[in-house]
């Protein structure tokens, strides 16, 4: 349909339909008619009036801030909860006000990235927007949202006083409570800011770092016991050795194909397509059934192969120099 008419506004008048009336839904009309329907004894929420046939009405009151706003406007209370819902906060328009208030009276950063996620959504709620909320204490959203840029010593001092206040934190819990993203972004990595940072045995590891040796021999011994070498079955059981074949290795396959360990994933990268062409002529001249049914019906590991690597099976037999009449089955 977008392809045809390029919007739903155009595709409805091709097909003889009158335009959407949500452009209407003035606030003064949205107000009427929520008491309307509550006089009616209609249950306002956003899904029943979907439901009824209402979208139009939906969009605009979102335009207008949101049917918490407009029903507040309106007069009506909330709908009742469905039985047994015990909420977690008791957020209103005052409570988001008030804590607000609290937080510039004791300094603390107004910043609507640093808020707590259920006060933002009270916000949004309550008043239309974080922009809105601030509006109401008197702060302009701009003078907060717009920290100065902070220095790489700053970074470092910040990534500091962290740790001394959190020496026992794991290394997720510290990249996500002590900046981890900008730290990273601007020295590379989370743990190049660490290093620069001067510390030393933190955050703490839940798992220790194997050296190279120690994971290849580890490989090897699970491969003598007979446990399982998938790499699912590695990240399960023994994340340690997982984690550092990844570091040192790049990924545990290759970490077992250098320890010297068959790995059916490791099997299957070394299908290369010159190997696919060697078994095209190997079948051809052995006088094996050429044709891609024969081949699925055997499960012959070169036709997924030669899919993959040459877009289908009849390109393959052609890059090997091959046409011969048993491609076809009659």
């Amino acid at each position: 349909m977008l392809q045809l008419w390029g919007t739903f506004a155009k595709a409805r008048r091709a097909i003889g339909l009158p335009p959407t009336s949500s452009r209407h839904w003035t606030i003064e009309r949205c107000i009427a008619e929520l008491k309307r329907l509550d006089r009616e004894g209609v249950r306002i929420t956003g899904s029943l009036l979907r439901a009824a046939g209402r979208g139009g009405m939906v969009s605009s009151i979102k335009a207008h801030g949101g049917l918490i706003r407009v029903r507040e406007l309106a007069g009506l209370r909330a709908p009742p909860r469905a039985s047994g819902y015990t909420p977690k906060h008791s957020w209103d328009s005052e409570r988001v006000r008030r804590t607000l208030l609290r937080m510039k009276a004791r300094g603390e950063d107004l910043s609507p990235s640093c808020w707590d996620p259920a006060l933002r959504s009270a916000a949004g709620r309550y008043y239309g927007g974080v922009g809105e909320a601030l509006a109401t204490i008197g702060v302009a959203v701009e003078d907060v949202a717009r920290r100065p840029t902070l220095n790489d010593e700053q970074i470092l001092a910040r990534l500091r006083s962290f740790a001394a206040a959190n020496p026992a934190v794991t290394a997720r819990e510290a990249f996500v409570r002590a900046h981890g993203s900008t730290v990273a972004l601007r020295f590379g990595s989370f743990a190049e800011g660490v290093r620069r940072a001067g510390l030393v045995d933190w955050p703490r590891l839940l798992h220790r770092r194997l050296s190279k040796e120690e994971v290849l021999e580890a490989l090897r011994a699970r491969h003598a016991e007979g446990a399982s070498m998938s790499t699912t079955a590695l990240r399960r059981e023994t994340p340690a050795l997982s984690h550092s074949a990844t570091k040192h290795f790049g990924s545990p396959v290759v970490a077992m194909h250098a320890a010297g360990i068959p790995h059916a994933q490791a099997a299957r990268s070394a299908r290369t397509k010159a190997w696919i062409l060697d078994e095209i002529r190997r079948r051809h001249h052995a006088g094996l059934p050429m044709h891609a049914e024969a081949l699925r019906q055997e499960r012959a590991p070169v036709l997924e192969r030669a899919i993959y690597q040459f877009g289908g099976w009849a390109q393959a037999v052609l890059a090997a120099g091959l046409a011969d009449p048993r491609l076809r089955r009659g």
